[in-house]
Parts: C-alpha cells; sequence; structure tokens
C-alpha cells in the first residue's frame, strides 16, 4: 500500500542522500565543486593557467586600482565589460558561481577574495536555495515514480 507523500519525507531522503536544507557557504562550495567539478583558487598568488574565469586587480601607472573579471589569461578582451572602476563583489561572485556550476575553474586573487567573501557566500547561498529546490522536485518526482507514495493534494 502507497503512502502519502510529505515534504518532510523528501527532506527526509535528501538528508539520507547528503543533502543539507541549510548549510553554511563552506558546505555548498565544496558541494558546488564536487557536484559540478570545478574549483575556486583564492589563495594561489596568480592563476595557473588552465581557469576558465579570473578575477584579479591591476594598478595604473598613476595608481589607481582596476577590476578585471575575464575568461582571458591575456588580460582583458573586452575593456567595456571585463574591467571596472570600483570592485563590483556581487556580480564577480554571481560570474565565479555561474562559472563553477558549469564545471570550470575559478582563480580570485587572495586580497580581492577577503573584501568579496561575504558577498560571494550570500550569493552561494541564494544559488544554493534555487538548487536545493531542483533537488527536492527531483527527488519528489523519483518517490512518485517508484509506487511506493502518492501525491500530496494538500
Amino acid at each position: 500500500m502507497s503512502e502519502k507523500l510529505t515534504d518532510d519525507i523528501i527532506i527526509e531522503k535528501l538528508e539520507k542522500d547528503g543533502i543539507m536544507q541549510e548549510p553554511d557557504g563552506t558546505w555548498i562550495l565544496n558541494y558546488l565543486e564536487d557536484w559540478a567539478g570545478g574549483n575556486l583558487d583564492n589563495t594561489s598568488n596568480w592563476a595557473m593557467g588552465h581557469e576558465n574565469l579570473l578575477i584579479y586587480s591591476e594598478s595604473t601607472c598613476d595608481c589607481y586600482d582596476l577590476y578585471v573579471c575575464t575568461t582571458s589569461h591575456d588580460g582583458p578582451r573586452d575593456f567595456g565589460s571585463e574591467v571596472y572602476y570600483y570592485a563590483d563583489h556581487e556580480a564577480f561572485s554571481e560570474e565565479a558561481i555561474d562559472t563553477l556550476a558549469t564545471g570550470g575553474s575559478v582563480y580570485i586573487d587572495s586580497h580581492l577574495w577577503d573584501d568579496m567573501e561575504d558577498d560571494f557566500m550570500y550569493a552561494l547561498e541564494k544559488w544554493w536555495a534555487n538548487h536545493y529546490d531542483d533537488l527536492f522536485e527531483d527527488m519528489e518526482n523519483e518517490l512518485l515514480e517508484s509506487g511506493e507514495y502518492y501525491p500530496n493534494e494538500d
């Protein structure tokens, strides 16, 4: 005989698979890297040459800092869209997470990371909320297809 499928059952099954509903940012980053196969390097002195996204700063000859978010190891290809006068931590974080979620590698300069880590973790939690919803829906469908449960019509 089938059982009514509730949210609690789905959450319990996800937790048995090691999927937390509200993990911290470090756990989400580890999950994202394992799940998609990407890598975040925020400790090296410079990129290793294989990264899909680089986020760093450069100083001009008159001592202004410019911030770069590019896919090119040869410097920014499009000055208008890859070079910033101000560190846009939110945009950089979203770009980094999108790259990681597609299995890419990201380099973020360590001194820039120190300033953007909180924004990155916040963006990562937003990404997780959407991703968890997808995992929840997938688990719900899997359990319904198993025939052991029937839909909760509440």
